[in-house]
């Protein structure tokens, strides 16, 4: 017994509302082998990374490059006498035509503040030399 049920102009019809209805005109297909995603910056980390003069000084070397972004890199650097792991971030001021630039300076002011706070990662140390356009900040690291 099935009753023709004429439908009203813009009448959307009812959806199944068993499972099996709602899904017995799907087609699974495999899924496509998935590339990464990789990131315009990333292509630079590929290479051996230099270790700048500076950081040397500090009996420090990169290991690798961790990322970069709008104000500087990032890079994990390892003590050579204690072997403990930093990172640190590698600022270019040659952009800036007064120096540092503010928006460093409101992160070193806001670090060194917090200081004492135990969820706030610790700047160890900041790096300026002599003769060079960059800065340097040097932060426990964390994975």
């Amino acid at each position: 017994m099935t009753e023709d049920v004429s439908m009203i102009d813009g009448e959307q019809q009812a959806m199944p509302t068993q499972p099996s209805q709602l899904f017995a005109n799907v087609v699974i297909q495999p899924e496509e082998e998935k590339k990464p995603v990789t990131n315009s910056r990333s292509k630079k980390e590929d290479g051996p990374v230099e270790t700048p003069e500076e950081i040397k000084e500090s009996d420090c070397e990169y290991v690798k490059r961790l990322g970069e972004g709008t104000y500087g890199v990032v890079y994990l650097a390892k003590n050579n006498i204690t072997q403990a792991e930093t990172a640190v971030k590698e600022i270019k001021i040659d952009h800036c035509d007064d120096g540092i630039p503010s928006t460093a300076i409101r992160e070193i002011a806001v670090l060194q503040e917090l200081r004492e706070a135990p969820y706030i990662v610790e700047l160890k140390q900041i790096i300026h030399g002599n003769n060079t356009n960059r800065l340097f900040l040097v932060f426990e690291y964390f994975n």
